[in-house]
Protein backbone atom coordinates (compact mmCIF):
# COMPACT_ATOMS: atom_id res chain seq x y z
CA UNK A 1 0.00 0.00 0.00
CA UNK A 2 1.75 3.53 -0.71
CA UNK A 3 1.90 5.78 1.91
CA UNK A 4 2.92 9.22 3.58
CA UNK A 5 4.81 9.97 6.14
CA UNK A 6 3.20 12.44 9.25
CA UNK A 7 4.10 13.17 12.55
CA UNK A 8 3.02 10.02 13.81
CA UNK A 9 4.54 7.76 11.85
CA UNK A 10 3.76 6.28 8.09
CA UNK A 11 -0.64 6.16 7.05
CA UNK A 12 -1.58 5.28 3.53
CA UNK A 13 -1.86 7.74 0.99
CA UNK A 14 -5.62 7.38 -0.11
CA UNK A 15 -4.79 9.75 -2.74
CA UNK A 16 -3.00 7.57 -4.96
CA UNK A 17 -3.79 5.88 -7.98
CA UNK A 18 -3.83 2.64 -5.26
CA UNK A 19 -6.62 3.96 -3.55
CA UNK A 20 -8.40 6.11 -6.60
CA UNK A 21 -8.30 3.95 -9.31
CA UNK A 22 -7.22 0.42 -8.52
CA UNK A 23 -10.48 -0.33 -6.48
CA UNK A 24 -13.28 1.64 -7.94
CA UNK A 25 -12.55 1.15 -11.66
CA UNK A 26 -10.27 -2.13 -11.19
CA UNK A 27 -11.76 -4.40 -8.79
CA UNK A 28 -14.97 -3.00 -9.45
CA UNK A 29 -15.15 -4.15 -12.80
CA UNK A 30 -13.61 -7.31 -12.15
CA UNK A 31 -16.41 -8.39 -9.72
CA UNK A 32 -19.16 -6.58 -12.10
CA UNK A 33 -17.71 -9.23 -15.00
CA UNK A 34 -17.65 -11.63 -12.82
CA UNK A 35 -21.56 -11.33 -11.60
CA UNK A 36 -22.82 -11.38 -15.58
CA UNK A 37 -21.39 -14.79 -15.67
CA UNK A 38 -22.42 -16.32 -12.25
CA UNK A 39 -18.42 -16.77 -10.88
CA UNK A 40 -18.42 -15.58 -7.12
CA UNK A 41 -15.76 -13.89 -5.83
CA UNK A 42 -15.30 -13.42 -2.00
CA UNK A 43 -11.77 -12.70 -2.01
CA UNK A 44 -12.63 -9.24 -4.41
CA UNK A 45 -15.84 -8.94 -1.92
CA UNK A 46 -14.02 -8.50 1.07
CA UNK A 47 -11.15 -6.61 -0.20
CA UNK A 48 -13.80 -4.20 -1.38
CA UNK A 49 -15.84 -4.32 2.11
CA UNK A 50 -12.07 -3.17 3.28
CA UNK A 51 -11.94 -0.41 0.95
CA UNK A 52 -15.26 1.13 1.22
CA UNK A 53 -14.49 0.91 5.34
CA UNK A 54 -11.31 3.18 5.06
CA UNK A 55 -12.98 5.60 2.49
CA UNK A 56 -16.16 6.38 1.06
CA UNK A 57 -15.75 6.23 -3.05
CA UNK A 58 -17.31 8.90 -5.11
CA UNK A 59 -16.41 7.46 -8.33
CA UNK A 60 -17.09 4.05 -8.85
CA UNK A 61 -17.61 2.01 -12.20
CA UNK A 62 -21.20 0.90 -12.83
CA UNK A 63 -21.48 -1.05 -16.03
CA UNK A 64 -24.96 -0.28 -15.93
CA UNK A 65 -24.49 3.29 -16.89
CA UNK A 66 -23.85 2.41 -20.06
CA UNK A 67 -26.74 0.18 -20.50
CA UNK A 68 -24.82 -3.23 -19.76
CA UNK A 69 -26.53 -5.27 -16.95
CA UNK A 70 -26.22 -8.91 -18.40
CA UNK A 71 -23.83 -11.18 -19.90
CA UNK A 72 -25.55 -10.54 -23.25
CA UNK A 73 -25.39 -6.99 -23.22
CA UNK A 74 -21.82 -6.87 -22.04
CA UNK A 75 -20.63 -9.30 -24.79
CA UNK A 76 -22.91 -7.14 -27.31
CA UNK A 77 -21.05 -3.89 -26.64
CA UNK A 78 -17.79 -5.42 -26.07
CA UNK A 79 -18.54 -7.22 -29.60
CA UNK A 80 -18.31 -11.27 -28.56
Amino acid sequence: TPTVQTENGFVPDFQSRYFTADFSYGLVILMQIAGFYGVDTPNIRETLAWYEGLIKPTNVFKFKDYGIDSKETFEEFYGS
